[in-house]
């Protein structure tokens, strides 16, 4: 990352390259902790410029859906240990 190539081509994707190790994450889709170069220049491609204000509420809106289905999921797991728990005690 030191290398003004390197650099030079991220700015030209105008990308911040101190944010390399998420950069890197980001690309690595398929979590190999290997980035070949299809999946670089793929994810470069998707990621260049300003993040489009549709984009930012459809991650807005995807985050807050899963923040309720894991609070759901949540309180599903506690009735259910409440439940084993009064079981228990039942049988003690």
């Amino acid at each position: 990352l030191g290398d003004e190539n390197v650099q030079a081509y991220f700015q030209s994707f105008e990308l911040d390259v101190t944010q390399a190790r998420t950069l890197f994450r980001l690309l690595d889709l398929d979590e190999s902790d290997d980035v070949d170069i299809d999946e670089f220049v793929e994810g470069c491609m998707r990621m260049r410029g300003q993040a489009r204000s549709i984009d930012v509420h459809l991650l807005l809106y995807q985050n807050e859906k899963m923040v309720h289905r894991i609070q759901e999921f949540m309180q599903y797991v506690e009735e259910q240990l409440q439940k084993i728990g009064a079981e228990q005690s039942h049988h003690q």
